[in-house]
């Protein structure tokens, strides 16, 4: 499939080997705003052919921008699937983005292990979270704050987030001598990137190895969804990654080559 990438590699490429300019943040929709862009965007290709320039949209993928942007990055609820096949077949790539969605701190676990199993369902190139600790910024000014050992380096905190919904932007929390804590959301989303990894890896294996029995686990579930009733479990994710890894323990424990 067109842009699939394991997690691991794909952070690597990005980071050493196709670094991103990032052209605008949700722009808006008027023409001067497009107009400078693109100029821009043109300039920028012209001196620096190898640079990926990404755009970052809270609308769906837009005509204006094109043969401008080379990383579409639209927010998750203006992503439309139908665009990501006509994005591959330009060459270029298309991520996601979220700032409340799949995160929230009120909302279901199970949608913090989400993301990563729709970017794959939906052939996405990668995705981008808005901020990890929005709530860190504004009371936050180290200026004259000299904390003792043992203390916080921050001296206030709140969970409330983007538009004051509790979670949203923050995926860790400040600790003593400023080691950030991790939250259990943005340790579902680890275990999520793992998830993917683990369907990448059957898709490899079974595009060398053909594999009636095991190619509907592929077929991401169609329980997974950006939202979810507020008493939903991730049972249906872990007996998913379950009969992946089975699948993937049986292909290569065995031989995929005998599994023709």
């Amino acid at each position: 499939m067109a842009g699939r990438r394991r997690w691991g590699r794909w952070v690597v490429v990005v980071a050493l080997v196709l670094p991103l300019v990032y052209l605008a943040d949700e722009p808006a929709e008027k023409q001067s705003v497009t107009d400078e862009i693109n100029r821009r965007a043109g300039i920028i290709g012209e001196r620096f052919p190898d640079m990926r320039r990404f755009i970052v949209l809270t609308r769906p993928v837009d005509p204006a921008f094109l043969g401008s942007v080379d990383v579409w990055c639209p927010v998750v609820s203006s992503m439309r699937p139908e665009d990501v096949p006509v994005v591959h077949d330009r060459g270029e790539k298309c991520w996601w983005y979220t700032v409340g969605s799949f995160f929230a701190l009120d909302r279901p676990l199970a949608e913090s292990r989400t993301m990563p199993w729709l970017t794959f369902k939906h052939d996405l190139d990668g995705i981008l979270l808005w901020v990890i600790q929005s709530g860190w910024r504004s009371p936050n000014k180290p200026a004259g704050f000299k904390p003792a050992p043992g203390e916080t380096m921050w001296p206030s905190f709140t969970v409330a987030g983007h538009g004051g919904y509790n979670g949203i932007g923050n995926l860790c929390y400040p600790g003593a001598d400023g080691i950030p804590w991790s939250s259990i959301r943005l340790e579902l989303l680890r275990e999520s990137m793992e998830d993917y990894e683990y369907l990448t890896l059957l898709e490899q294996t079974l595009s060398e190895h053909p594999n009636e029995q095991y190619a509907p686990l592929l077929r991401v579930p169609d329980e997974f969804a950006v939202t979810y009733d507020t008493g939903q479990t991730g049972a249906f994710i872990l007996d998913h990654r379950h009969k992946l890894g089975e699948a993937l323990n049986d292909l290569l424990g065995r031989g995929a080559g005998n599994q023709e």
